[in-house]
């Protein structure tokens, strides 16, 4: 078994199941958005700092490397901030683009680091067929979505276009770094805690009621710190896939999983009574054949 079947396997498990479910947990609570943004990347912070420190690594990374990612960091809790806008504006309209973020990283593997080398036949169509049948499949939700007489002109462009530009960068910069020997756990401590100097610069400028109430300590245990714990833990085994993968291999994979498994948490674990139409059924099988195409001739090739 090729050595990145591992990580793959297990960012799917730890990003793709178990996300959702503590998100979708964290998302429901009727608390302040900016308080709740701070507590997550807080414990985040934390957590990844503490890791970093027990393992020895963190002196390990640069200043160049350090400042910047400290900036993508800082950018990173920006842009959860703008997804919460967007999807508060609606769901629908955010679902339409949420392939932006990584088409941009795809495009910055192929022009910046030369991706395109990787590239086989087999593997080019499987990369076609899980990015097509991923964005057909955002456009066909968002319109069985659709409010009818949503109005068109609520603020909703800016915040989409901001976050996945950040986004897009942040899904390149791990790739980058990996190749430029910076390890996961400097990474994610630099990350995190950037991320969270930023959430409180956005608390101070946000208005008193995106700050909401206090959070008891039994929902920062039982809802935010899982929530923490898990974004850490997936975003490491996405930046060990990436020091093994090309982002034109990786994020395709990556397209199909957050297509197909959100989904199916939603209907088995949520019992939220979701129906697909028959055209994104077509599109999550075509996904799925994408996704093993690349997987085994990527293997194959490579």
């Amino acid at each position: 078994m090729p050595s990145w079947y591992l990580p793959v396997i297990l960012f799917i498990l730890v990003g793709r199941l178990m996300g959702p479910i503590v998100l979708k947990r964290i998302a429901n609570a009727k608390r302040g958005r900016t308080r709740r943004l701070v507590w997550q990347f807080s414990l985040a912070g934390v957590l990844a700092l503490t890791v970093a420190l027990i393992s020895g690594k963190l002196p390990e990374a640069s200043l160049i490397q350090v400042a910047v990612v400290s900036l993508i960091g800082l950018a990173n809790s920006f842009a959860c901030y703008c997804q919460w806008r967007a999807v508060a504006v609606s769901q629908s309209r955010t679902a339409l683009y949420t392939q932006g973020d990584d088409l941009l990283c795809m495009l910055l593997g192929y022009l910046v680091l030369g991706e395109g080398h990787f590239l086989s036949l087999p593997l080019g169509f499987g990369i076609v067929l899980a990015v097509g049948s991923a964005v057909a499949y955002s456009l066909l939700r968002a319109r069985a979505a659709q409010v009818p007489g949503e109005p068109v002109d609520k603020p909703i462009a800016h915040w989409i276009a901001l976050y996945s530009v950040i986004w897009g960068v942040a899904g390149f910069s791990k790739r980058y770094f990996a190749l430029d020997g910076l390890s996961v756990l400097n990474y994610m401590a630099i990350w995190y805690v950037s991320s969270a100097l930023g959430t409180l610069f956005i608390y101070k400028l946000g208005s008193a009621e995106e700050r909401g109430d206090p959070l008891p300590k039994r929902q920062v245990v039982s809802l935010v710190l899982p929530a923490a714990a898990t974004i850490v833990v997936s975003n490491m085994l996405a930046y060990w896939t990436l020091e093994l993968l090309p982002i034109t291999v990786f994020q395709p994979i990556d397209q199909v999983t957050e297509m197909v498994f959100p989904f199916l948490i939603g209907i088995f674990v949520f019992k939220e009574g979701r129906k697909l139409t028959a055209g994104s059924k077509w599109a999550m099988a075509l996904g799925l054949v994408g996704g093993t195409i690349i997987a085994f001739s990527y293997s194959f090739y490579n």
